[in-house]
């Protein structure tokens, strides 16, 4: 399937609980992040520009699975300037920032934190500073930083690396009738915190851990991911983000599917591609005649080839071509090849085909 998303440098991560149905509760999950310049005001952090230093490069890892979210990330930066020492911070959640304790906040904080310089551990202390969603979350009253100290010569280059986890909080249910979901927010847009504004390279791969597969990522808001033996990958260049990075996850219960998404999604994460469609997740389970009923023969048509489309299939039919080409998360591949489909999608696409047939709606 094709996926969409967003990316950045100093990236702040939200996994947030969502309350779907007969959810037993939600709260925010845990928030962690990339890296950025920061300065100190009395002591508080605070982000700041840096146009001295170029973001050259940036490979950065996700791990996905039913409990943990796992965060890898290598920088390779070039000061273009003279000599200069820099404070590099790495912004998070914890519990302590939280405006009430009891606001359902479940799964704060960043466990196992590693950070190396050009592959030397690096000394990190602990700050604080006001909240930098700004307005956008106000469940948190301040943000936590992980700090430390970075000297950079004149037109040296210097490699940052670091790991983290965090529990990935999900919807739970009081009933087996749909699966959980969890989500991954991820603020990339500060990237432009570096000279330039932009990332030279950038390198995203995001991979599920058994048991969960590539088929249970029920969403990501960028385009132009490869599908790559149980992982997905996207490579830009000169790459400016614009937006943030969301990926949501489906973990246990059976597959069903989310109605009124903007009811509970921060419209800038707002996942396009596998939530657009007339059956959003024809992809994920067996469709049934009560799927089909009422639809005209265009619907029909339009509603099967969407499981071609969201791999990438180029339309020679040129109504076909036009509908999709109108969808912001269509994007052709010359590669495209039938065994990219799962036997859910296949088994659909035959069904609906027979049941065009069957009730004379073929268009």
């Amino acid at each position: 399937m094709k996926r969409e998303a967003k990316s950045s440098l100093f990236a702040l991560t939200v996994m947030v609980f969502c309350f779907l149905q007969m959810a037993l509760f939600h709260g925010t999950g845990p928030s962690f992040s990339n890296d950025t310049t920061i300065g100190f005001t009395g002591g508080s952090a605070y982000p700041l520009e840096n146009r001295a230093v170029r973001l050259l490069k940036e490979v950065l890892v996700v791990e996905l699975s039913e409990g943990d979210a796992t965060v890898e990330v290598t920088y390779t930066m070039k000061n273009e300037g003279t000599q200069s020492d820099v404070t590099m911070g790495f912004p998070y959640f914890s519990e302590e920032d939280l405006v009430n304790r009891d606001s359902g906040d479940y799964a704060l904080d960043v466990k196992d934190f590693q950070c190396k310089a050009d592959g030397r551990a690096v000394a990190v202390t602990r700050k604080k500073g006001p909240n930098i969603l700004q307005g956008k979350d106000s469940s948190f009253k301040s943000t936590s930083w992980k700090t430390w100290k970075l000297s950079f010569g004149e037109g040296q280059e210097r490699t940052v690396w670091h790991r983290y986890r965090a529990y990935m909080g999900s919807s739970l249910s009081s009933t087996s009738t749909f699966r959980a979901v969890s989500f991954l927010e991820y603020i990339l847009t500060t990237a432009r915190n570096w000279k330039g504004g932009t990332i030279g390279e950038f390198t995203l791969t995001v991979i599920p851990v058994a048991p969960l597969r590539n088929s249970d990522i029920y969403g990501i808001n960028m385009v132009g991911f490869k599908d790559e033996e149980g992982k997905l990958r996207l490579d830009l260049k000169n790459f400016a983000p614009s937006k943030e990075l969301f990926i949501a996850v489906y973990s246990g219960y059976a597959p069903m599917p989310l109605a009124a998404p903007s009811a509970w999604l921060n419209p800038s994460f707002m996942p396009r591609a596998p939530i657009a469609g007339m059956i959003p997740d024809s992809s994920r389970r067996l469709l049934t005649e009560f799927d089909l009923k009422g639809k005209t023969a265009r619907e029909l048509t339009l509603i099967r080839n969407e499981i071609y489309a969201r791999h990438g299939r180029p339309f020679k039919d040129q109504e076909l071509k036009k509908y999709f080409d109108s969808m912001d998360w269509y994007v052709p591949d010359e590669n495209y090849r039938e065994a990219l489909l799962t036997d859910v999608e296949k088994k659909n696409a035959a069904y609906i085909l027979e049941y065009q047939k069957k009730k004379g709606l073929t268009w």
